[in-house]
Protein backbone atom coordinates (compact mmCIF):
# COMPACT_ATOMS: atom_id res chain seq x y z
CA UNK A 1 0.00 0.00 0.00
CA UNK A 2 3.03 2.31 0.01
CA UNK A 3 2.33 3.31 -3.47
CA UNK A 4 -1.16 4.21 -2.59
CA UNK A 5 0.00 6.41 0.21
CA UNK A 6 2.29 8.37 -2.27
CA UNK A 7 -0.08 8.37 -4.71
CA UNK A 8 -2.21 10.88 -2.74
CA UNK A 9 0.75 12.02 -0.22
CA UNK A 10 1.02 15.75 -1.59
CA UNK A 11 4.99 16.34 -2.49
CA UNK A 12 5.07 19.98 -1.77
CA UNK A 13 5.34 22.17 1.47
CA UNK A 14 2.15 23.86 1.55
CA UNK A 15 0.77 20.81 0.88
CA UNK A 16 2.47 18.79 3.56
CA UNK A 17 1.34 21.14 6.33
CA UNK A 18 -2.54 20.95 5.36
CA UNK A 19 -1.52 16.87 5.10
CA UNK A 20 -0.35 17.12 9.11
CA UNK A 21 -3.53 19.03 9.63
CA UNK A 22 -5.46 15.94 8.87
CA UNK A 23 -4.61 13.80 12.13
CA UNK A 24 -2.57 10.74 12.04
CA UNK A 25 -5.77 8.64 12.12
CA UNK A 26 -6.93 10.14 8.72
CA UNK A 27 -3.53 9.43 7.29
CA UNK A 28 -3.58 5.85 8.83
CA UNK A 29 -7.24 5.24 6.97
CA UNK A 30 -5.32 6.94 3.56
CA UNK A 31 -2.15 4.14 4.10
CA UNK A 32 -4.73 1.05 4.92
CA UNK A 33 -7.88 1.67 2.81
CA UNK A 34 -8.29 4.35 -0.05
CA UNK A 35 -7.02 2.63 -3.61
CA UNK A 36 -6.57 4.46 -6.35
CA UNK A 37 -9.65 3.77 -8.19
CA UNK A 38 -12.09 6.66 -8.23
CA UNK A 39 -14.61 5.55 -5.57
CA UNK A 40 -18.06 4.77 -6.77
CA UNK A 41 -20.27 7.28 -7.81
CA UNK A 42 -23.84 5.49 -6.66
CA UNK A 43 -21.93 6.95 -3.37
CA UNK A 44 -23.02 10.33 -4.43
CA UNK A 45 -26.57 9.64 -5.12
CA UNK A 46 -26.53 7.77 -1.88
CA UNK A 47 -25.47 10.81 0.77
CA UNK A 48 -27.54 12.71 -1.45
CA UNK A 49 -31.39 10.51 -1.10
CA UNK A 50 -32.67 11.13 2.46
CA UNK A 51 -34.85 7.73 1.88
CA UNK A 52 -31.90 6.20 1.32
CA UNK A 53 -30.01 7.38 4.34
CA UNK A 54 -33.17 6.52 6.93
CA UNK A 55 -33.37 3.20 5.22
CA UNK A 56 -29.30 2.63 5.94
CA UNK A 57 -29.71 3.99 9.55
CA UNK A 58 -33.18 1.86 10.32
CA UNK A 59 -31.19 -1.11 9.31
CA UNK A 60 -33.68 -1.33 6.45
CA UNK A 61 -30.25 -1.27 3.83
CA UNK A 62 -27.40 -2.59 4.71
CA UNK A 63 -25.49 -2.62 1.44
CA UNK A 64 -23.31 0.22 2.22
CA UNK A 65 -20.30 -0.35 4.73
CA UNK A 66 -19.73 2.63 6.99
CA UNK A 67 -16.13 2.23 6.49
CA UNK A 68 -16.52 2.54 2.93
CA UNK A 69 -18.24 6.38 3.89
CA UNK A 70 -15.30 6.72 5.47
CA UNK A 71 -12.85 5.78 2.78
CA UNK A 72 -14.71 7.94 -0.14
CA UNK A 73 -14.56 10.56 2.07
CA UNK A 74 -10.61 10.35 3.00
CA UNK A 75 -10.25 10.10 -0.63
CA UNK A 76 -11.98 13.15 -1.77
CA UNK A 77 -10.67 15.44 0.60
CA UNK A 78 -7.33 13.87 -0.29
CA UNK A 79 -7.90 15.17 -3.94
CA UNK A 80 -8.45 18.51 -2.77
CA UNK A 81 -5.67 18.81 0.02
CA UNK A 82 -4.85 22.69 -0.75
CA UNK A 83 -8.46 23.87 -0.49
CA UNK A 84 -9.01 25.52 3.22
CA UNK A 85 -12.78 24.53 2.66
CA UNK A 86 -10.99 20.09 2.64
CA UNK A 87 -8.85 21.21 6.01
CA UNK A 88 -12.13 21.71 7.61
CA UNK A 89 -13.66 18.50 6.44
CA UNK A 90 -10.35 16.74 7.53
CA UNK A 91 -10.59 17.89 10.60
CA UNK A 92 -14.09 17.36 11.00
CA UNK A 93 -13.42 13.45 9.89
CA UNK A 94 -10.76 12.83 12.13
CA UNK A 95 -12.80 14.32 15.21
CA UNK A 96 -15.74 12.36 14.44
CA UNK A 97 -13.60 8.65 14.03
CA UNK A 98 -12.15 10.16 17.52
CA UNK A 99 -15.38 10.76 19.03
CA UNK A 100 -16.46 7.23 18.52
CA UNK A 101 -13.63 5.97 18.89
CA UNK A 102 -14.87 3.57 21.75
CA UNK A 103 -18.53 2.90 20.58
CA UNK A 104 -19.91 0.80 17.89
CA UNK A 105 -19.15 2.40 14.55
CA UNK A 106 -22.56 1.16 13.34
CA UNK A 107 -24.27 3.17 16.20
CA UNK A 108 -27.13 5.54 14.99
CA UNK A 109 -25.64 9.03 15.91
CA UNK A 110 -22.25 7.78 14.24
CA UNK A 111 -23.87 7.33 11.20
CA UNK A 112 -25.99 10.74 11.20
CA UNK A 113 -22.53 12.48 11.59
CA UNK A 114 -20.71 10.57 9.08
CA UNK A 115 -23.81 10.98 6.43
CA UNK A 116 -23.74 14.34 6.77
CA UNK A 117 -20.12 14.75 6.75
CA UNK A 118 -20.76 12.73 3.34
CA UNK A 119 -23.56 15.65 2.24
CA UNK A 120 -21.25 18.63 2.68
CA UNK A 121 -18.34 16.63 1.54
CA UNK A 122 -20.44 16.50 -2.07
CA UNK A 123 -21.47 19.75 -1.76
CA UNK A 124 -18.06 21.69 -1.18
CA UNK A 125 -16.73 19.42 -4.21
CA UNK A 126 -19.42 20.58 -6.75
CA UNK A 127 -18.77 24.38 -5.45
CA UNK A 128 -14.99 23.77 -6.05
CA UNK A 129 -16.11 22.28 -9.26
CA UNK A 130 -17.89 25.62 -10.55
CA UNK A 131 -15.31 27.75 -8.87
CA UNK A 132 -12.01 28.80 -11.49
CA UNK A 133 -8.64 27.62 -10.07
CA UNK A 134 -7.66 30.96 -9.36
CA UNK A 135 -10.51 32.14 -7.36
CA UNK A 136 -9.92 29.12 -5.34
CA UNK A 137 -5.71 29.94 -5.01
CA UNK A 138 -7.46 33.52 -3.91
CA UNK A 139 -9.38 32.14 -1.45
CA UNK A 140 -6.32 29.81 -0.31
CA UNK A 141 -4.11 32.78 0.23
CA UNK A 142 -6.69 34.98 1.64
CA UNK A 143 -7.11 32.53 4.47
CA UNK A 144 -3.29 32.40 5.00
CA UNK A 145 -2.79 36.04 5.47
CA UNK A 146 -5.74 36.94 7.65
CA UNK A 147 -4.35 34.06 10.20
CA UNK A 148 -1.54 36.78 10.37
CA UNK A 149 -3.16 39.61 12.15
CA UNK A 150 -3.24 37.50 15.62
CA UNK A 151 0.57 38.01 16.27
CA UNK A 152 -0.15 41.95 16.39
CA UNK A 153 0.47 42.89 12.61
CA UNK A 154 -1.14 45.02 10.35
CA UNK A 155 -2.15 42.72 7.79
CA UNK A 156 -4.94 43.73 5.24
CA UNK A 157 -4.80 40.07 3.70
CA UNK A 158 -7.27 41.08 0.28
CA UNK A 159 -4.35 43.90 -0.24
CA UNK A 160 -1.82 41.41 -0.04
CA UNK A 161 -3.50 38.67 -2.36
CA UNK A 162 -4.48 40.95 -4.80
CA UNK A 163 -1.14 42.23 -5.30
CA UNK A 164 0.39 38.62 -5.13
CA UNK A 165 -2.47 37.71 -7.83
CA UNK A 166 -1.19 40.10 -10.11
CA UNK A 167 2.35 39.62 -10.08
CA UNK A 168 1.71 35.69 -10.38
CA UNK A 169 -0.11 36.36 -13.75
CA UNK A 170 1.99 38.77 -15.01
CA UNK A 171 5.29 36.19 -14.91
CA UNK A 172 3.42 32.81 -15.02
CA UNK A 173 3.03 30.96 -18.69
CA UNK A 174 1.30 27.51 -19.10
CA UNK A 175 3.39 24.88 -17.67
CA UNK A 176 5.80 27.05 -15.71
CA UNK A 177 5.28 24.99 -12.57
CA UNK A 178 7.33 21.65 -14.53
CA UNK A 179 9.80 24.60 -15.41
CA UNK A 180 13.21 25.26 -13.53
CA UNK A 181 12.41 29.17 -15.08
CA UNK A 182 9.24 29.10 -14.24
CA UNK A 183 9.58 28.62 -10.73
CA UNK A 184 12.19 31.13 -10.34
CA UNK A 185 10.23 34.06 -12.09
CA UNK A 186 7.21 33.27 -9.59
CA UNK A 187 9.59 32.68 -6.07
CA UNK A 188 11.35 36.00 -7.52
CA UNK A 189 7.88 37.83 -7.50
CA UNK A 190 6.73 36.10 -4.93
CA UNK A 191 9.58 36.88 -2.68
CA UNK A 192 9.57 40.72 -3.91
CA UNK A 193 5.96 41.20 -2.57
CA UNK A 194 5.91 39.59 0.63
CA UNK A 195 9.63 40.24 1.83
CA UNK A 196 9.79 43.87 0.38
CA UNK A 197 6.30 45.40 -0.32
CA UNK A 198 4.68 44.08 2.78
CA UNK A 199 7.64 43.18 5.18
CA UNK A 200 6.68 39.59 5.51
CA UNK A 201 9.82 37.73 5.70
CA UNK A 202 8.30 34.64 7.66
CA UNK A 203 9.40 31.82 5.70
CA UNK A 204 6.78 29.23 6.60
CA UNK A 205 3.97 32.14 5.26
CA UNK A 206 6.36 32.36 2.08
CA UNK A 207 6.43 28.48 1.37
CA UNK A 208 2.50 28.20 2.05
CA UNK A 209 1.72 30.80 -0.37
CA UNK A 210 4.14 29.56 -3.11
CA UNK A 211 2.86 26.26 -2.22
CA UNK A 212 -0.81 27.42 -3.08
CA UNK A 213 0.59 28.86 -6.33
CA UNK A 214 1.94 26.01 -7.79
CA UNK A 215 -1.21 24.35 -6.96
CA UNK A 216 -3.90 26.50 -8.34
CA UNK A 217 -1.84 28.76 -10.64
Amino acid sequence: MTDVYESVRPSDIAGRLVWHTLGSKTLELINKHVTVEVPRTDLDMIVLDAQVIEDLMTGRRKDVDPVEVEKWITARIAKHIGNPVFIELGKRLTALREKYAHSQQASLDFLKELFALARDTVAAEKAAAEVPREDQGKAALTELFQSLKGNGTPIIAEKIVGEVDEVVRAVRFTGWQDTREGDRLVQQSLRKTLWTKFKIRDNDVYERALGYIREYY
